[in-house]
C-alpha cells in the first residue's frame, strides 16, 4: 500500500485579492493531491483483486481465496469518499460574483477610498442668524454644507483665478437659499427639492466688473462647463437703420452668460475695438463707445463685427463669428 501524501490545509478565510488567489490555487493543488490519493488507493484495490484471480486461476485452496476477497472488501470499503471535505475544497463555492459578501478587509479599503473623495470638499460651519459665509481658498476650492432652514450665502476672499464649487445640502428640501454678495445665473435656475436634495453651484469673479457670478451644475459634474455655455451666439445680425447707426441682433446660447461685440475698420480686425460687453440680445452702434469715445459711424462707410461668448473671468471664451456691414 502506498503512503498517502501529505495535504496542505489553509487555516484562514481569504481577505484581499491576493489571497483569494493564493487560496484557489491552494484548493487546485488540495483537489489535484486528492485525486492522486483516491487514483492510489484505487490501484491497490486493482492489484488486490489481480492477486485474487492469480490465487483463483492457480490454486483450489478456497481459503487463501476467501480471504484475499476479504481483503479486497477491506480496501474497498475504506476508500475515502469523493466528497468536497475529502478533495479539500469545501471553501470553494459556485455563488456568483455579484451574490458574494464583501469581505471586512475590502468594505475597509472601499470606505477609504470614500473617505478620500469626501474629504475634497471643506465643511463650512453652521449658519449664524441664517447666514452661512464661504471663505475661499484657492488650495480648497470645493466647500460642502447642509442647511435646514432659509439661508444666505456670502462669498468672501475670492480673486480673479479662483473658481469654487460649493455642494449644497437640503435637509428637508424646501429651504430657500439665496446669495448674498453674488449673482445667480442663470436667474430662472429651478433647484431641488425633496428631503436631503443636493445642488452644486460654481461660482466666480468677474475681473472686469468686480462682481461675483454663480452658477448651478449638473449633479454628478465637479466642477462642469455646461456643454452650450462657450458656443458663439446664433444668427448675429447687422442692418443700417439709415441714422448713422447699425442695429446688431443675435440670439444667445442657453446657459451663456456675457456677450462681446468688436467694431473694426478693416477685414483683419486688426484696429477692432470693443463695442459692447453685457447680456443681451440686441444693440444699436451709433459708433460711440468706451473704446471710440469720439466715434461716428459714417455713411456708405463699410464696418466690420464680430462677436463671441466670455466668461466672467475672461479664461473662458468661444470662437467669433463676423458679419460686414455698410452704413
Amino acid at each position: 500500500m502506498s503512503e498517502t501524501p501529505e495535504v496542505i490545509q489553509s487555516t484562514t478565510s481569504p481577505q484581499t485579492l491576493d489571497e483569494i488567489k493564493a487560496a484557489a490555487m491552494l484548493a487546485a493543488t488540495n483537489a489535484q493531491q486528492a485525486a492522486v490519493n483516491a487514483a492510489a488507493a484505487a490501484s491497490n484495490a486493482a492489484q488486490a483483486i489481480a492477486d485474487a484471480m492469480a490465487l483463483l486461476n492457480g490454486t483450489d485452496n478456497m481459503t487463501q481465496f476467501s480471504e484475499a476477497l476479504q481483503d479486497l472488501s477491506e480496501q474497498l470499503t475504506n476508500l475515502p469518499p469523493l466528497t468536497r471535505e475529502s478533495l479539500l475544497i469545501d471553501k470553494v463555492d459556485n455563488t456568483p460574483d455579484a451574490a458574494k459578501p464583501v469581505s471586512v478587509a475590502q468594505q475597509s479599503a472601499l470606505e477609504a477610498k470614500s473617505d478620500k473623495i469626501n474629504s475634497k470638499y471643506v465643511v463650512l460651519g453652521a449658519a449664524v442668524n441664517g447666514v452661512v459665509t464661504i471663505a475661499c481658498n484657492p488650495e480648497e476650492p470645493y466647500v460642502k454644507c447642509t442647511v435646514g432652514a432659509n439661508t444666505a450665502i456670502v462669498i468672501e476672499d475670492i480673486t480673479p483665478d479662483h473658481r469654487g464649487l460649493l455642494k449644497l445640502k437640503k435637509t428637508n428640501g424646501n429651504e430657500v437659499v439665496t446669495f448674498q454678495n453674488a449673482l445667480l445665473a442663470p436667474v430662472g435656475f429651478t433647484a431641488s427639492t425633496g428631503a436631503g436634495s443636493i445642488d452644486f453651484y460654481q461660482f466666480e469673479l468677474d475681473e472686469d466688473s468686480g462682481r461675483i457670478f454663480v452658477f448651478p451644475v449638473p449633479f454628478g459634474a465637479v466642477p462642469v462647463v455646461a456643454p452650450t455655455k462657450w458656443l458663439p451666439p446664433l444668427n448675429f445680425k447687422g442692418v443700417s437703420n439709415g441714422t448713422n447707426a447699425v442695429a446688431l441682433t443675435w440670439e444667445k446660447r442657453a446657459g451663456s452668460y456675457q456677450v462681446h461685440i468688436y467694431r473694426a475698420t478693416k477685414p483683419d480686425f486688426s484696429d477692432q475695438g470693443t463695442i459692447y460687453q453685457s447680456n443681451g440680445s440686441s444693440y444699436n452702434d451709433t459708433g460711440f463707445s468706451a473704446a471710440f469715445p469720439n466715434g461716428t459711424l459714417v455713411d456708405g462707410k463699410t464696418y466690420y463685427y464680430r462677436i463671441k461668448t466670455r466668461s466672467y473671468n475672461g479664461l473662458d471664451e468661444s470662437v467669433y463669428v463676423n458679419i460686414q456691414v455698410t452704413v
